[in-house]
């Protein structure tokens, strides 16, 4: 889903739980409005029946605080819905799912053979990590005995861990490649464990797991790495994502899951 449609989306949200409590404090509110008028630097209040609109109204002494307070929101409130209302109309409007960025869709809603023969000029999300997924590349030719765990998806990896973070990728939608090869600067190349695509911004995010973190020799071969990442651009708080076990301590996946919805598909 395109970014801005992800933010009027989080909008909508606001909005509509913002007019929610917005209706609900009207329906304790007093008979009538207020009007405030200032008189020699001060400001005097004055209470208008629903049925009298004429004169001055009944003047509120600051005793009356409360009332005054409860007049003051009931008149913001009438004026925030009025405003919030037509501001939600708008977005709905926007969001009509059949007009929304129907020209992204026009490559993806062509036949497939017809597909093969284009050259698109601008594609939805999920055709592009539909695209970006299946696009081939040079397996870690590394330790192949080592991969013995197989996926939901038909791969083998190296650990039960990253079986299960494959799987939870897989689960969530979230498009993913295993030990893709990337490239540093003094021309080695690492397998990250974990490739991950953001579809709302198309963006590359790496995943790391460290299963060995109580192993110091192991740790420091992975600080090499890190440094190694940094220095083309890829660093935790930007594009990285580290997680970490220990012989004792195993990763909170239930957790980590919500973290993981929450960063990819924004969801809480």
């Amino acid at each position: 889903m395109d970014q801005i449609t992800l933010s009027l989306m989080a909008r909508m949200k606001v909005l509509q739980k913002a007019i929610s409590v917005a209706e609900a404090s009207l329906a304790g509110a007093p008979e009538g409005h207020l009007r405030v008028q200032t008189c020699h630097g001060s400001a005097q209040y004055y209470h208008y029946g629903d049925s009298n609109q004429s004169g001055k109204g009944i003047y509120l002494p600051k005793s009356q605080k409360r009332l005054i307070r409860d007049l003051a929101q009931k008149d913001y409130a009438k004026h925030y819905l009025i405003r919030a209302k037509s501001e939600l109309a708008t977005i709905e409007r926007f969001l009509d799912k059949n007009n929304l960025f129907s020209s992204d869709r026009c490559f993806s809603e062509q036949a497939k053979d017809r597909r093969s023969q284009v050259r698109p000029f601008l594609i939805d999300n999920e055709t592009y990590a539909e695209m970006w997924e299946k696009k081939t590349y040079e397996e870690n030719p590394n330790h192949p005995e080592d991969r013995r765990f197989s996926t939901k998806r038909g791969e083998l990896v190296r650990s039960k861990s990253e079986m299960i973070f494959a799987d939870m990728f897989y689960d969530l939608g979230i498009p993913y490649k295993y030990e893709c090869p990337l490239y540093v600067k003094d021309g080695g190349i690492y397998h990250p464990d974990f490739t991950l695509l953001k579809k709302s911004t198309r963006e590359v995010i790496y995943h790391e797991h460290f299963g060995k973190a109580d192993d110091p020799a192991y740790m420091q071969r992975n600080m090499i790495r890190l440094e190694a990442y940094r220095q083309i651009g890829v660093y935790v708080g930007k594009n990285l994502i580290i997680t970490f076990e220990t012989d004792g301590t195993p990763p909170d996946f239930r957790e980590l899951k919500r973290c993981f919805k929450q960063i990819f598909l924004g969801d809480e």
